[in-house]
């Protein structure tokens, strides 16, 4: 077998993130053969041949940027580096070839990044829901159950969050108000991709003042609370779903290799609600309050109600 694949093979096993570099185009003279491949892993080591030692050098400045956000390139390597496309197109990337032999070598450099982590906290139906959902989706599925027997222990709470948790993970809360404030308090300085928590509006409501109150001691993402989007669900696999379908619309506006989200921001329906700091359609919401001469969105009846209660808290700052 190809060794470059065989290792690709290995490392997709293992769920470790690495570059796959192609030659998908030439003009001689060059070393390079379209087709060639190369495995760039974390440590910039490298598997296969794309080329000489100059080309290899910037490959692997390239291919490093890639496995940090996650966007693949086309890395154009050509004595005639003059830009020929849009300053706006980051993903073409053009340099002076400087290797002797010179020619033109075009090579598209595609991370291969870890699927984020999801953890669903609690043992009640929605949580079982929720993770039995998302064994089909691109996640790596964690729980924490809560078990407690002989009552809760806030330590033993925290160190099976914080190893089943990482930086950078999505985390639903669906404890049915069972230690729902223990498990934010835990995750408190966890950067998080969202951290949502199945409540009442009455419920989600109180969380939030809680960590209004003390923004000093949390810094991490706005709490979605209730989790989920509004799509009237009672059925524990109806909630699940609004859950998951919450979390991957933020996972795609916030995905640098897709473009639905670029394009979600830029069109003149979709707002920031003030409160949860969710993207909504403006025209589409039916949660929406005029004040102080302009429109504002929200996603759900919660945050509606807490902008209308103390609304110069939500804009300080805001532009709408």
């Amino acid at each position: 077998m190809d060794t470059v694949l065989a290792e690709a093979m290995r490392l997709e096993a293992l769920d470790v993130p690495y570059v796959m570099v192609t030659v998908v185009r030439t003009v001689r003279p060059t070393s390079a053969t379209v087709g060639s491949r190369a495995l760039v892993a974390a440590d910039q080591a490298v598997i296969g041949f794309i080329g000489g030692e100059c080309t290899r050098h910037m490959m692997l400045e390239v291919a490093g940027q890639a496995l940090q956000d996650g966007k693949p390139r086309l890395l154009i390597l050509s004595p005639d580096a003059s830009p020929r496309f849009s300053e706006s197109d980051a993903q073409v990337i053009v340099k002076p070839m400087t290797c002797h032999s010179g020619g033109t070598v075009e090579l598209f450099i595609e991370p291969h990044v870890q699927d984020p982590v999801l953890l669903v906290v609690g043992k009640s139906p929605i949580a079982t829901a929720v993770a039995a959902m998302a064994e089909q989706l691109p996640f790596v599925l964690q729980t924490v159950s809560l078990e407690d027997n002989e009552g809760p222990d806030l330590g033993m709470l925290q160190t099976q969050l914080r190893d089943a948790a990482q930086p950078g993970c999505y985390v639903v809360v669906a404890t049915m108000g069972q230690y729902d404030d223990w498990v934010i308090e835990s995750l408190k300085d966890m950067p998080l991709e969202y951290l949502g928590v199945v409540a009442s509006p009455r419920r989600g409501q109180i969380l939030k003042e809680r960590l209004a109150d003390d923004p000093d001691q949390y810094t991490g993402v706005p709490l979605a609370a209730p989790a989920g989007l509004n799509i009237g669900g009672r059925h524990p696999g109806e909630i699940a779903v609004s859950i998951l379908s919450e979390i991957t619309r933020l996972r795609r506006q916030n995905d640098p290799a897709g473009d639905s989200g670029s394009r979600a921001s830029q069109s003149p329906a979709q707002v920031r609600d003030p409160v949860c700091e969710m993207h909504v359609n403006l025209q589409t919401t039916p949660y929406r309050v005029e004040w102080n001469g302009e429109m504002w969105g929200f996603c759900c009846l919660s945050c509606q109600e807490s902008f209308l209660k103390h609304p110069e808290q939500y804009v300080s700052g805001q532009k709408g």
